[in-house]
């Protein structure tokens, strides 16, 4: 809720770079954006040490599985899935200027989709997706 109106639950997902200044493919994963965040300046010094360099802007992100070594050969396109680590979802907090792009991830459903999945839960709901690397010319050129 945003002051007295309801806002839509939205979480996006993103290619981010793990590793700076590289653009292999091993080098970035892809995560679901949960929210991106500050802290008041103020706070920073009660909370972190003063060696400690805090960007300004921050995103929680929950992670899928790293990319595999080639893509389906079928497809073309690579299967992701949730990270977990003993049942829970691997997630960290990145600064928000690692986040390189949005993608688009397809749900793999098999024959049929579910009718129970939406728009607004098929990133909970699925658990394995296809990354869409036909999306537009830089994304099929990252992937490639």
């Amino acid at each position: 809720m945003l002051g007295s109106r309801l806002v839509a639950r939205q979480s996006d997902t993103a290619l981010v770079r793990l590793r700076t200044n590289s653009k292999d493919l091993r080098d970035f994963g892809v995560g679901q954006i949960r929210v991106m965040f500050t802290f008041p300046p103020k706070s920073i010094p009660l909370l972190f040490p003063p060696t400690v360099h805090l960007p300004t802007h921050l995103a929680y992100v929950e992670w899928f599985t790293p990319f595999p070594p080639a893509p389906d050969r079928n497809s073309g396109l690579y299967k992701l899935s949730r990270s977990l680590r003993g049942g829970d979802t691997v997630a960290s907090i990145v600064p928000v200027a690692d986040i390189e792009r949005s993608v688009h991830l397809i749900p793999r459903f098999g024959v049929m989709a579910p009718r129970e999945w939406t728009s607004d839960t098929v990133l909970e709901d699925c658990d394995t997706f296809w990354l869409n690397s036909y999306i537009d010319r830089y994304t099929f050129s990252i992937f490639r």
